[in-house]
Order: structure tokens, then C-alpha cells, then sequence
């Protein structure tokens, strides 16, 4: 098959390079294209904290330095305060359309050792929608390519055995690991939801998954059908909105009445897809 393979966001640690090697060795019978949207600092190997204390003494990277590791079909290297500046702006102005629950965001400034809350949370999420967008919108000669993988860089995934789905896929198809919860909606449908940290399928199912711009994530945000009493009685009185998953989950299964084969053999991606990492700063 010809894949192409998205690596959107935030490298973290140069470590993760040896597990994506491992992928690309492990599947090298079949051509792989790796396209990435990513910033000019390496970042921290936990999720960022509002404060950015993680990136203020982040080291600085380059297309030379990225590709000492692994060659890249293409790659957009973006300025971290130029979109930060950008990312800001945007939860400025449209946090007002998720409901607030001091519980949810008392919890979360413990757990990341700072303010956190809607405004943050919706600076980080537009921040990942749009380097998936971006890296999406990469790829070269699309209409080529048999499968397309959207990966975050700190993915176990050099166990994820691509030809055995090459004979499975189907149009608007999607594979990614279940959840094994979907919320009722307030309107009465069922909400799928997947985790996004390795998701693939082929052009149709991954066109829809990925092409969320800035206007179509202000649609959905904006939008009153996206609203579950069911998630907030589970999750401390939070909207749904916050969770990163029902932003793309929405996108895909209800607004563009996607399939879904979340099948995958947990030997394929270990712990979910999860490399072993501390997933929130440590405390002072």
C-alpha cells in the first residue's frame, strides 16, 4: 500500500523518533510518506500546562534537525508564539459557547498546577485541530494514497501490523480504539466516540476526520445538538465539548455520517497507543 503517514503537533522528545523508526521498518513493504505540521520548539513530554511553562526553555528545532531522524515528504515548521498568539485569540473569543463546571475545572488546575479552565482547554484543543487540518493538508498527489494515518509523535505504534487491513478498508471507514462509552445527546442520538491518538482509514473516512478549519470548528463549538446531560452526570459536570475526542468524533460520525471499525487488536497499539510517559507536569 502507499501510506501517508501525519505526525501533527508537538514532537516532545526526541526518544519517540526510535518508535516511529520501528513502525516504518516493521511495515517497510509498504511505502510510507511521512507529513507533518509541527512548531520550532521540541516541547514538554506531558500535556501543556496554560501557563506554558513546559516550552519556555524548550529547545529550538529545525526541518535539518527533523529529518537527522526520519525523512519527511513534507513538513510545515510553524513559529510556537505566532500560533499561540493565534490559538489565544480564538478561545478569547468563542469560550463562551462551553458551559462552565467549577468542579471539572478545580480538578484539572490540580492535576496540570495551574488555572485551568473552558478558555484554556479550548486554546490547547484549536491548537491540535489545527496542526491535524494542516498536516492533513500536506499531502501530495492524495488521490494515491491506499490508507492515511493520523499518529501524535509519542504513539506506541511499531506493533501496528498495516497489512492486515489493506483488505478491510472501505469507503469512509474509520479504525481507532473504542471507548467503550458514547453519550446520549441531548437530542436523543448517540454519540460514538474513539480515541484520536491513532486514527487511519482510507481518503474518504480520513478526509472527513481531519478537515476541521477554523470556520468548521467554530460550526461545532457553536453548535446547541452537541450537548450531553448523559457526559455531564459521568464527568463532574462537564461539557462535552471539553473532551478533545467529541470534537472529532462529532465532526465524523454525526455531521458526516461516518463508519467505524474500532477493531483493532490491542497487541497492535499497546495501552491504547499510549508510549509510557507522565501525562501531567510534575508538582513543585
Amino acid at each position: 500500500m502507499k501510506v501517508a503517514y501525519l505526525l501533527p503537533g508537538f514532537v516532545r522528545s526526541l526518544e519517540y523518533f526510535n518508535e516511529i523508526k520501528r513502525f516504518l521498518k516493521f511495515n517497510s513493504n509498504h511505502q510510507i510518506d511521512l507529513y507533518s505540521n509541527t512548531y520550532d520548539v521540541l516541547g514538554a513530554p506531558h500535556k501543556e500546562p496554560a501557563n506554558k511553562s513546559g516550552y519556555k526553555n524548550s529547545m529550538r528545532i529545525d526541518r535539518e534537525f527533523l529529518e537527522s531522524f526520519v525523512p519527511f515528504k513534507s513538513i510545515n515548521i510553524e513559529n510556537y508564539e505566532e500560533v499561540d498568539h493565534e490559538i489565544s485569540e480564538f478561545s478569547e473569543k468563542y469560550s463562551h459557547f462551553i458551559k462552565k463546571s467549577s468542579q471539572w475545572s478545580s480538578r484539572k488546575t490540580v492535576k496540570m498546577g495551574c488555572l485551568e479552565n473552558e478558555k484554556t482547554t479550548m486554546r490547547s484543543y484549536y491548537g491540535q485541530v489545527r496542526n491535524v487540518y494542516k498536516s492533513f493538508s500536506l499531502i501530495e498527489g492524495i488521490e494515491d494514497y491506499d490508507l492515511i494515518i493520523k499518529s501524535r509523535f509519542d504513539a506506541w505504534i511499531s506493533k501496528l501490523d498495516l497489512n492486515l487491513y489493506g483488505s478491510v478498508l472501505e469507503k469512509n471507514r474509520i479504525f481507532g480504539y473504542d471507548y467503550h462509552y458514547s453519550p446520549i445527546l441531548d437530542n436523543g442520538k448517540c454519540l460514538p466516540l474513539m480515541g484520536d491518538l491513532v486514527v487511519f482509514g482510507d481518503l474518504s473516512s480520513m478526509r472527513s476526520w481531519c478537515n476541521i478549519d477554523r470556520e468548521r470548528l467554530i460550526q461545532i463549538y457553536s453548535d446547541e445538538n452537541l450537548s450531553s446531560k448523559d457526559w455531564e452526570t459521568k464527568h463532574y459536570g462537564s461539557d462535552v465539548k471539553l473532551n478533545m475526542e467529541a470534537i472529532f468524533c462529532y465532526n465524523h460520525f454525526i455531521l458526516n455520517d461516518g463508519k467505524v471499525h474500532a477493531k483493532i487488536n490491542e497487541d497492535h497499539l499497546p495501552n491504547k497507543g499510549f508510549l509510557p510517559r507522565k501525562k501531567y507536569p510534575e508538582k513543585k
